[in-house]
Formats: structure tokens, C-alpha cells, sequence
């Protein structure tokens, strides 16, 4: 049926239950008073289309199988409405994509902006509300355009938040970006539950531009200073990058940062929140190994003990070592030492045990020991094979003496003098089978000796053996002959006893203490602390035992004529 320009319908008169295929009222009261309907029954409950006076176009409600509008060759997909709801929603082959309600616009799939999605001030303004995200919902932007929140265009970040924010001040606190998600694990959900995730158990990956060029940081999070201005008259108490509250307590292990694996660098310091606040791993839970660089310093209680690394040397300084264990070089443990020092030179010959001294610098370097000239005592073996201790002393060449003085004190002498007896110095030698056992010292073996260089030449000067017979150096010692020895042994006597009984022939003798202390027998008047010469005594006495043997033999010879 077609209709010329102009052409007009009236509603049949008293025929109100009858189809209305074209309507024009002859009066109208209001605004929305109908111009034209298409009524699909008897009644206006089947109206399927209106046009009000003021333009307006009315749709009758559809479902999502059967759209309001809807292409000729597609018939569930379109756009329907939903009057009691009420709501504008959108079908696609029958499935429902988009829903406008009330209290928002809800999408099932995906949504796509080519553009962006921008709200500028003054263009469009949106209101407070909730963006809520319902099953299987994602937010995908193509190729080199990103996601900005109060930014422009972006073409090398996929999601930016920025823009300036003011904070309410409803809080105590003022936040860019929160996350606080409510996350309930389903069964199955074994491998990790987290508020926020990222990198490859995300499906995060970075592919490099391929141009040849070198990428400074490639990462999965890149966190840098938050640029902080203080406002005038504020004070910043704790200012971070990172800033982690607390960990849980939920946990079989709680911690508040867990790095599973790979290494961790810091390129500044690390401490902790107070003095003595924190420690480095637990118990049962250490580290397997410290790793410092040459020249690194262990300070203990700012700077009371400091343990500062060289090459191949630590020194400490300011304080001491003390163990309640064995402290071993070279070696790991001695079944025979609980508490003490272990010292093993492995193969080495030279010095075990060196002492030291600032004050020290005898230039004794070389020659018959070897030594550093602030050396003054040094431990090694006797014998690079078979052992034994050599202890050199070493003191600066002068007046001074001894260079070695072994002192004891202590305990109370004995005045017993017997073969069992011990003095309070002991000197004790053995020999042993080397299988174990302990044997007795050879027949006749010396057992000390005292040497000296005499001459450059080392000259055992006094020994012992094991019969308790001692020798000394006699040789070249001269003899008293051109004197009269008895008279000198009578002399030694009056100086060195006080009960001697002196008798008149003691007025005619020649010889007096200086003369002992001439001759060397004395080494010094015996008030004076001089001692007895040995050697010398010994000496004299075999003189005058000789010059009395030849008196005898002279007498003998003048009886007998």
C-alpha cells in the first residue's frame, strides 16, 4: 500500500478495540500524546510501536532470543528493552553482551576501544561509582595503545595510572593505587594464593626490541624513589621504595620478603631498624657461607673490635679472641686437646710459632737462624723429618742479658736429696721405640748437654749422662804449678767456709781472696756474691795433689839416703 505526501488516517470513531494501523489525535493535552501507533491486536497491550508528538520513537519489550531491534536476516541479535527492570541491554546470536541498568553497565566478553577510553573534566565527567567485572572479563587494548587512568594517549606502557589526586582526608592515609581484593581459593588451588601476581606465572613475558642495542634493566617489577616534596612544616618519618608493614603469622614459615631462588644484589647497605635490632638468619635456619671482598672490615660495637682483611691476612684490632673450645691452625681438632691451641705446618719446615715486638731490631736475619729483626723468640723443629723443638730467643746485641730465662714459681722445695727427689725446675728426657712404647735412656747416654759458639764453632761445654756423671770442657785450662796450690786450696778454704779452725800456719800464708779472684778461681769476693770456679778449683786441686805427691816423694828419697 502506498500513501501520497499529505495523506492522513483518523482513528475509526467508538472503535477503540480494533486494530490501529495508523493514528493522528484530533486534540492533544500533553507532549508525549501519541502521532502514530502499530498495535499487533485488538488492545494497546499489543502497541509494538509508538511516535509521540514531541518525536519521541516507543519500542515494546523483547527478550534476549528476540531483540526490540533487530537485522532482517539475524534475529537474535540486536538491542532490547526491559521496562520492569528497567533495563537497555544487547544480544548477540542469542547470548546477551551488554547490559545497562541502574546501578551500571555490565559486559560479558571482551571490550574493545580502538581509541582509548577517555574522561576528560568538562567533556564527560563520571560519577562516583564501582566498576565491577564479572566472569571471564578482560580489558584488551591493541598493539601500541595503552590503558592510562587520568593520562593522554599512551604507546609504550599497556596500563599507566597518573594524573594528579588529592586525597579526601576521610583516612590516615593517601594512595595512588590500592589493591585490596578479596580472594577465595576453590578446591585444586594448591600451587599459590596471592592478592597480586606477576611475571611468567602470569603469563608476563618481555621480548627485546632486536635492534642491536643494550637494554640497562630488564625486569619484572622496576620500582624507583617516590619523588617525596615535603610540605612546609612537615617531617617524614620513614620515607621507602619499597615498604613492607609486617608478615604474616599463618604460615608454617612466615616471612615478610621470601626470595625462592636466584641471587639477591644490593648496591648500598643494608640495616637494620635499631641498634642490635635484628640478626643475619636464624637458628636452624643459617646462612652456608660469607663472601667479603679484599680489604672488608667485621666492626664489632662501632669500632670497639674491627677484624679487617688484607692480603692473605686478618688483623684485629682493639680487643681479643677468647674460645671455650680448641682454636686450630692447620688441623681441625687433637683428640688430646679439649681446650687450647692446635698448630699443624703440614710440610712446611720453617718457623711454627713466631714472637714479636715493635720495640725490637736485633738485624739477626740471616746466618746461623733465620729470622725478621722484630723477632725475639721463634718455635720450629729441630729436624725437618723426624721433629723435635728448637726455641731460639734473639735479642739485640749489648749489655743487656739473658736472652733466654726460663723462670718458675710457686710450689716448695724439697729438701730431700734423693735419686726420687725433684727440684722445682725439672728437666726430664726419655726415649720410646717408635712403636708406641717408652723406653729407658742407653747405657752411659748424655742426657744434657750446654753448648756455645766458641771460636765460630759450636763446643758442647757441660753434660750429664745417664749415670748421673757429668764432663765439662777442661781442655787448655793451665795449670797452678809455678804457685804453691796447698797454700791456695788452704786460702780458697778460709774464704769460702766460716767454720775453718785456723792454726798458726794459717799467719804465713801468701795468698789472699784477690788472689783466688786473680787466679780465676773466685769469680768475684765471696761477699760480693762471687762463685766457685769449677774447673779451676778442680785444677788446683789435682796441682796440689801433684806438688804434695812430689814432697812426699822427695822426703822419701832424702830418709832413704
Amino acid at each position: 500500500m502506498s500513501l501520497p505526501y499529505g495523506a492522513s488516517f483518523e482513528q475509526p470513531s467508538a472503535s477503540a478495540a480494533k486494530p490501529h494501523i495508523f493514528s493522528f489525535a484530533t486534540a492533544r493535552s500533553a507532549g508525549d500524546d501519541e502521532l502514530f501507533e502499530v498495535w499487533n491486536g485488538p488492545t494497546s497491550a499489543a502497541r509494538v510501536l509508538r511516535i509521540n508528538e514531541d518525536g519521541q520513537v516507543q519500542l515494546a519489550d523483547g527478550t534476549v532470543g528476540a531483540p526490540t531491534l533487530a537485522p532482517e536476516d539475524d534475529k537474535d541479535t540486536g538491542v532490547y528493552f526491559v521496562s520492569g527492570t528497567p533495563e537497555v541491554a544487547t544480544a548477540i546470536a542469542g547470548s546477551k553482551v551488554l547490559s545497562v541498568v541502574a546501578a551500571g553497565v555490565a559486559v560479558t566478553g571482551t571490550l574493545s576501544a580502538t581509541g582509548g577510553f577517555d574522561g576528560t573534566v568538562g567533556a564527560v565527567t563520571p560519577a562516583a561509582g564501582t566498576f565491577t567485572t564479572v566472569t571471564a572479563s578482560r580489558l584488551n587494548p591493541v598493539s601500541g595503545a595503552g590503558i592510562g587512568v587520568n593520562l593522554a594517549a599512551l604507546d609504550n606502557v599497556l596500563f599507566k595510572i597518573g594524573g594528579a589526586f588529592t586525597s579526601g582526608g576521610v583516612s590516615t592515609t593517601a594512595i595512588g593505587f590500592d589493591v585490596g581484593p578479596q580472594v577465595t581459593a576453590a578446591a585444586g588451588d594448591t600451587a599459590a594464593h596471592a592478592l597480586v601476581r606477576a611475571g611468567t606465572s602470569a603469563g608476563g613475558t618481555v621480548t627485546t626490541q632486536g635492534q642491536s642495542e643494550t637494554i640497562a634493566v630488564v625486569a619484572t617489577a622496576h620500582f624507583s624513589e617516590p619523588a617525596i616534596t615535603v610540605g612546609s612544616g612537615d617531617t617524614v618519618t620513614v620515607a621507602a621504595t619499597v615498604y613492607i608493614a609486617n608478615a604474616p603469622t599463618e604460615g608454617s614459615s612466615n616471612y615478610a620478603l621470601w626470595v625462592d631462588a636466584g641471587v639477591s644484589r644490593f648496591d648500598d647497605n643494608i640495616v637494620p631498624g635499631a641498634n642490635d635490632g635484628a640478626a643475619l638468619g636464624i637458628s636452624g635456619t643459617a646462612f652456608s657461607d660469607l663472601f667479603l671482598a679484599s680489604g672488608a672490615v667485621i666492626d664489632f660495637d662501632a669500632g670497639d673490635v674491627t677484624i679487617t682483611h688484607s692480603a692473605n691476612l686478618l688483623t684485629v684490632a682493639g680487643g681479643g679472641l677468647a674460645t671455650t673450645g680448641v682454636v686450630a691452625i692447620g688441623d681441625t681438632a687433637d683428640a688430646t686437646v679439649t681446650l687450647g691451641l692446635v698448630l699443624n705446618q703440614g710440610a712446611n719446615d720453617d718457623n711454627i710459632l713466631t714472637l714479636k715486638s715493635s720495640d725490637v731490631a736485633h738485624a739477626l736475619v740471616s746466618g746461623p737462624i733465620t729470622s725478621e729483626t722484630d723477632t725475639y723468640a721463634q718455635f720450629r723443629k729441630i729436624s725437618p723429618t723426624t721433629g723435635g723443638l728448637l726455641l731460639q730467643a734473639i735479642s739485640e746485641d749489648g749489655t743487656h742479658r739473658p736472652s733466654l730465662h726460663l723462670q718458675g714459681f710457686g710450689g716448695e722445695a724439697s729438701t730431700s736429696k734423693t735419686a726420687s727427689d725433684l727440684g722445682l725446675m725439672s728437666f726430664y728426657v726419655d726415649e720410646h721405640d717408635g712403636a708406641g712404647s717408652v723406653v729407658g735412656v742407653t747405657a752411659d747416654g748424655a742426657c744434657y748437654s750446654f753448648r756455645c759458639n766458641q771460636g765460630g764453632s759450636a763446643r758442647t761445654l757441660f753434660l750429664i749422662d745417664e749415670d748421673g756423671d757429668y764432663f765439662y770442657d777442661g781442655a787448655d785450662g793451665g795449670a797452678f804449678d809455678a804457685e804453691d796450690d796447698v797454700a791456695l786450696v788452704r786460702a780458697f778454704a778460709l774464704a769460702t767456709s766460716k767454720d775453718v779452725i785456723r792454726t798458726e800456719f794459717d799467719n804465713f800464708l801468701k795468698y789472699s781472696e784477690d788472689d783466688l779472684v786473680r787466679m780465676g778461681i773466685l769469680g768475684a769476693p765471696v761477699a760480693e756474691g762471687g762463685l766457685v770456679n769449677g774447673a779451676q778449683l778442680q785444677r788446683l786441686l789435682v796441682g796440689a795433689v801433684w806438688q804434695q805427691a812430689q814432697r812426699i816423694k822427695e822426703l822419701e828419697r832424702r830418709i832413704a839416703a
